[in-house]
């Protein structure tokens, strides 16, 4: 769509952890997936991480000065400027007050990643803080123009956790395989506190491994490796390139109360955490008092409570699918494509239709008025159409969507039938949203994504030459008339959409 880039500003320390970068790449990941250019901005101590960034596509530039200093938010501005930056993303406890008032200054669109609070005056353009307790109490000053964006519903999970959305996950009968994951750096060294810990009870249980996650900038790597080659059992895994993998394997999480955290939940990993930082304890308690996860405390706190706590999830299957429905309960995993739809002030965005969405489609394929501008008007049965829908959800060449507001409300429906290069598009709106022009925004978004996503070099549609609205529709969205057919007996006009004429459009 031509959007512009995005640009991030942050870091990631051994001192600070990774936490901020992987939630700015999880955005990263959407925005790039949507066709635009993504830079991040980010200081000299951050450079382990380059690669890791350009991996996935993205540019890496390097600001000048000490992070959140005011050179720093001059560099970051002028490097932002030189790409037409769309927005500036800003995620750090080191970008405050007047880091912020530097790069509105130069008139920035801003987005701010929080967790707590920090500023004393919110001037900028979005505020993004996806924790479960995000409320407004905690933005008492802002900018009476600033937006927000509060509570799991914006939570960002990268690509690797989003592909096993659908995966059903149930707990094993019996614990075979413990993660152990604090953090990218975890300098208070509390994962070899936790491995110290359950030795003994690993030793003892025979059958049950270990997989211990640290990150590249883990400090006492050797130490760790010394301990852990005298049990077997216990493996250590460093900087994974899909984390979700890992924990797709395991049965018990022993986790940081931060950012992987909300993987396990999303994942619907029974999890016991620890709070490696005054930030997380909220997540923690919270997460403890929905009985979504058990909580030791902090590092000092580990030895006495983190073996009772792990017994009471070995011995229980129940206690474990108790914690996992509870947490899976919080998070859909479209929190990145809520964002991008407020960064773009767009008024809907498109989801993948998922299996509950059955009876609802049915609902709107029956509709009086989609029945009379179908090539068969007659009625669909519950069964015919559950047999229809079985088969386009199996299907590898059916992409199909549903249009939502920011409200969460279901506006229609769209869907692509490829065969070869070639798309065949249906589109159905709810009777209480005709006539708002979302028609032709489904089409624009629909087709940009499908161009983008699928082999599809083409789309066509067919529309009764007797329904003045879908053909003026179809036109409004970039399609070509190229000619009339007879369809079932109907007078139909035979419209086309090109990948190489895919015209710039905003989304009405």
């Amino acid at each position: 769509m031509n959007t512009g880039t995005l640009v991030f500003r942050t870091d990631a320390t051994a001192r600070i952890g990774s936490g901020h970068l992987m939630r700015c790449l999880a955005l990263a990941q959407s925005w790039y997936t949507s066709g635009e250019e993504v830079l991040f901005v980010i200081s000299s101590d951050t450079s382990p991480f380059e690669s890791r960034i350009i991996k996935e596509g993205f540019g890496v530039a390097y600001t000048e000065g000490i992070s959140g200093s005011r050179q720093d938010a001059l560099s970051t501005t002028q490097i932002a400027e030189s790409v037409h930056a769309r927005y500036v993303v800003i995620d750090g406890y080191c970008f405050l007050d007047d880091f912020h008032a530097s790069i509105k200054q130069n008139r920035m669109h801003t987005l701010t990643i929080d967790d707590t609070g920090l500023l004393k005056y919110y001037n900028t353009d979005i505020v993004l803080n996806q924790n479960i307790y995000a409320t407004m109490d905690l933005y008492p000053n802002h900018n009476p123009d600033t937006r927000f964006l509060l509570g799991l519903k914006y939570l960002l999970l990268r690509k690797e956790f989003l592909s096993r959305r659908e995966q059903d996950v149930k707990p094993a009968q019996f614990v075979k395989n413990i993660l152990v994951t604090v953090g990218g750096s975890d300098p208070e060294n509390i994962t070899l506190e936790i491995v110290k810990t359950i030795q003994p009870y690993i030793a003892g249980a025979g059958n049950v491994s270990v997989t211990v996650v640290i990150g590249k900038q883990y400090p006492y790597f050797s130490t760790l490796q010394e301990i852990c080659s005298n049990t077997p059992g216990i493996t250590i895994i460093r900087d994974p390139a899909d984390m979700a993998s890992v924990i797709a394997s395991c049965d018990i999480a022993i986790s940081g109360a931060g950012t992987t955290a909300w993987e396990l939940a999303f994942m619907k990993i029974p999890m016991i955490l620890v709070i490696n930082g005054e930030n997380q304890r909220k997540i923690a308690d919270t997460l403890q008092s929905i009985s979504a996860a058990f909580v030791i405390g902090g590092k000092e706190e580990v030895p006495d409570n983190l073996c009772p706590l792990l017994e009471r999830f070995v011995k229980s299957v129940e206690i474990r699918q108790n914690f996992s429905d509870n947490a899976s309960r919080l998070i859909d995993g479209h929190g990145a494509d809520r964002v991008i739809m407020a960064i773009l002030r767009q008024p809907f965005r498109l989801r993948k239709v998922m299996p509950d969405d059955c009876a609802k489609i049915l609902l709107w394929a029956n509709d009086e008025i989609v029945r009379k501008n179908a090539f068969q008007g007659e009625k669909i049965t519950p069964e015919q159409h559950a047999v229809w829908f079985r088969h386009k959800q199996e299907s590898e060449n059916c992409y199909q969507y549903i249009a939502v507001d920011a409200a969460e409300q279901d506006i229609g429906q769209i869907r692509f039938d490829l065969t070869g290069g070639d798309a065949f598009v249906d589109i159905s709106i709810d009777s209480a949203w005709r006539g708002r022009g979302f028609g032709t925004g489904m089409l624009i978004l629909g087709t940009e994504r499908l161009f983008r996503t699928s082999p599809a070099e083409a789309v066509h549609a067919r529309v009764k030459a007797d329904n003045p609205a879908s053909i003026r529709t179809f036109e409004n969205a970039g399609f070509t008339l190229i000619g009339s057919e007879d369809v079932c007996g109907c007078n139909t006009l035979h419209f086309i959409k090109k990948k190489t004429e895919q015209a710039v459009a905003d989304i009405p």
